[in-house]
């Protein structure tokens, strides 16, 4: 990173302030990939028989700040599947305990590698309107189809924290036939078997409660995303009835990986034994009925 500064300092009676210009004409910010599927550790992690570390608390630094940063030309990002140049202005201002950052950062001949495929990234900026950690999100990246006739588009709208996503065509088409597009570059109808689990992939990915399409593409009974109480509960159930009775599927931990095979057989039409075999072994007997 090059940094150009202009700024000015004054402290006066244990209280300072920094303000001007910093200029940045110059950077290459390089981030290491996160492992597959990592998750951030819970803030209320106890880690039993450790002792928690000393944390002596820090000492106050009566110290404001008014800071204009203006991105130059040659502001290079690559991490995260995000590789990027980066432009825009910023206003950092802290008073007292509390710190606050204004303007916007735009991505600018971006490509974003998602579901396996390095898309393209039309339109990106970060929009930030107080805290520095939290920016609004508008971004949108495209695919265009190997036929060249349709443009898949995954957009991605509010706060960083809480993203919204939304797939969708151009010309407009089902959101099924889009997510396709997306992923393979084809329509849903020419998915090969090859392609099957990239697209399941993105559909998980994309969100449990739309893929009951998938089911029937695919051929099987049950494809089915089950949500735990937490992420590390949360299960993908791929399943098929061998016969009107009996039931072969497994249960994949969608972020610990670990799967169980579960068999399903009918003794009446509301009972059957259940076994699951995996990490650890268990035989269920079950009841179940359907509701209206």
């Amino acid at each position: 990173v090059l940094l150009s500064p202009d700024l000015a300092f004054t402290y006066d009676k244990q209280y300072g302030k920094v303000t001007g210009i910093l200029k940045i004409p110059q950077a290459n910010i390089l981030m290491p990939e996160l492992r597959e599927n990592a998750i951030n550790v819970s803030p209320d992690e106890v880690i039993l028989g450790e002792q928690p570390p000393v944390v002596e608390p820090p000492r106050k630094v009566n110290l404001d700040a008014d800071i204009d940063v203006e991105l130059g030309k040659n502001i290079a990002f690559d991490g995260q599947g995000l590789k990027t140049n980066l432009s825009g202005k910023l206003k950092i201002i802290k008073s007292g305990e509390k710190m606050t950052t204004f303007g916007n950062v735009d991505l600018t001949k971006a490509h974003y590698k998602s579901f396996g495929q390095d898309l393209t990234v039309r339109k990106g900026r970060f929009v930030f309107n107080g805290p520095v950690d939290n920016p609004w999100l508008d971004l949108q990246a495209i695919r265009v189809s190997k036929s060249k006739s349709v443009t898949a588009v995954l957009s991605v709208t509010g706060l960083l924290n809480s993203p919204q996503t939304q797939i969708s065509s151009e010309p407009s088409l089902p959101e099924t036939e889009a997510l396709a597009y997306l992923v393979t570059g084809s329509p849903l109808n020419q998915v090969s078997k090859s392609d099957s689990n990239l697209l399941a992939s993105a559909a998980i990915s994309y969100g449990a409660g739309q893929m009951s399409w998938l089911s029937d593409k695919l051929g099987i009974d049950e494809f089915e995303v089950k949500e735990g109480k937490t992420l590390q509960d949360t299960l993908l159930a791929v399943g098929q009835y061998l016969t009107p009775d009996f039931y072969l599927g497994t249960k994949v931990g969608i972020f610990n990986k670990q799967a169980v095979v579960v068999l399903k057989h009918k003794l009446t039409d509301k009972i059957n034994v259940e076994t699951q075999a995996g990490t650890s072994q268990r035989i269920k007997l079950n009841y179940e009925f359907g509701t209206d």
